[in-house]
């Protein structure tokens, strides 16, 4: 495939025949990887009603359920293909749910049968997979071709999107993956409200397309990151965020970030389009644009994660300044003979309004002092003997006020009290964000598998 340019001006007519066509074009792979379309059968409804009789009395699970029926019917499994008649019926009945919920305005329907269908993942993998495809083409069709609904947070958001076309080799067949770019505006929507935004992409990257994005290595992981910053935090970031310009860094030319509370979000702009990221400041979790619905790629995050932590904990640098990039990169030598120079950055000041003044990209931190970082220095499963009472009970109190959970005591040893660095360490572990703590129990763990 090609990259031929971007969808256009098209008529909602013709919009909702791409969706169907990309839907079909995606449950086609989908049949041929997982073979879960066998076990749907035409009474699948009565079964759903029975088994969650709980769920059945949303009025979103019938929308589910008609789906799931109209799945089952459609595929003939005598001769194990699709039914022309019953296709048409499951777009017909699309289309006129899709048309119901632009006509009353009811997009919060959208978001509910996605949590709907959240819940009932564990519940039965191959509905929910079937029912993710055909919910995400149900919000392509509520949304215009070039106008979707980004954002979820406080209130409904939209903005005008630019989404690449390709075309099959020696076809005029258009094929944008809808939906799975559509499946990535989802599955961010619940962080963007007003203020967010405008860190949504304007300008979205064709699947196929995202790993041949030239992004410079990181240093070390996200996790790393974070915990650092946590840590070493000498900086804030301003309200309205910092905007950092790259220089030699590949493909990617600038990012705006943004420190929102328990997130970090940020834009980053490539030469090939726009990515938005998302990292959870207490758990270390990650999305982005590019990373929802298997896509996998986390370099988005990790050089948002490298950027967040030098800004908030580098030696203060003049505004504009150039900083180079830490750590090994790799790139493509033929991008750019300046690449051999390392990858830079450039600190930006930025203006929140026309009349307002230039802000610097960073301000003093002034919060309160962050605890001292905890090392494990002994794991105590050491010691051999039973566990009673007693220690279980030491054991269960001493995981509720860390938050770390401690891994299996081997059979006939008791548990001892970890010890820390510095000693005082301890004393602070409660207050940790969460992804520290996970690291804390994988060491224990880790020790625990020496001394056995």
């Amino acid at each position: 495939m090609s990259e031929t340019g971007s969808l256009g001006k098209i008529s909602r007519l013709e919009w909702e025949r791409l969706v169907i066509t990309d839907l079909d074009i995606y449950l086609d792979a989908l049949f041929i990887a997982t073979p879960h379309y066998k076990n749907l059968t035409p009474d699948i409804k009565s079964v759903l009603f029975r088994k969650y009789s709980e769920a059945a009395r949303k009025p979103e699970f019938r929308i589910l359920a008609d789906i799931a029926d109209l799945e089952a019917q459609r595929f003939n499994q005598l001769n194990n293909q699709y039914t022309s008649d019953k296709t048409r019926s499951r777009d017909l009945f699309l289309i006129h749910t899709a048309s119901e919920i632009r006509r009353k305005r009811s997009f919060t329907t959208l978001q509910n049968l996605l949590l709907l269908n959240e819940a009932f993942r564990s519940k039965s993998e191959p509905l929910s997979i079937m029912w993710t495809s055909h919910l995400t083409a149900l919000y392509l069709m509520a949304c215009d071709p070039d106008k979707f609904l980004v954002g979820t947070k406080g209130g409904e958001y939209w903005k005008k999107i630019e989404i690449p076309l390709e075309k099959i080799p020696h076809t005029n067949i258009p094929v944008a993956s809808l939906l799975t770019l559509a499946s990535n505006l989802l599955i961010t929507a619940h962080h963007i409200g007003r203020e967010e935004l405008p860190l949504v992409p304007s300008r979205l990257i064709h699947p196929n397309n995202v790993m041949k994005v030239e992004i410079p290595d990181t240093q070390t992981t996200i996790a790393e990151y974070l915990e650092d910053a946590y840590f070493r935090q000498r900086y804030n970031i301003p309200i309205g965020g910092a905007e950092v310009k790259f220089q030699n860094a590949g493909d990617i030319e600038h990012a705006l970030v943004v420190d929102s509370g328990h997130f970090i979000y940020s834009k980053v702009t490539a030469r090939q389009g726009q990515c938005f990221v998302a990292i959870n400041k207490i758990d270390g979790s990650t999305i982005s644009s590019y990373y929802a619905a298997g896509q996998g790629d986390l370099r988005w995050s990790s050089i948002v994660a490298e950027t967040y932590h030098d800004l908030v904990t580098a030696e203060e640098l003049p505004t504009r300044a150039y900083r180079p990039m830490k750590g090994p990169r790799e790139v493509n030598p033929d991008t750019s003979k300046e690449l051999a120079e390392g990858p830079r950055v450039i600190y930006i000041q930025r203006r929140l309004h026309e009349d307002s003044e230039l802000q610097e990209p960073r301000i003093v931190y002034t919060g309160r002092r962050r605890p001292p970082r905890p090392h494990v220095v002994s794991s105590g499963y050491t010691r051999r003997g039973n566990m009673t009472e007693k220690h279980k009970e030491t054991l269960r109190l001493w995981q509720e006020e860390t938050g770390i959970q401690v891994p299996l005591i081997p059979e006939g040893h008791t548990w001892v009290r970890p010890y820390f660095v510095p000693a005082n360490a301890e004393q602070y572990l409660g207050e940790l964000p969460l992804f520290i703590k996970k690291r804390i129990g994988a060491q224990l763990a880790n020790r625990q598998h020496l001394v056995t």
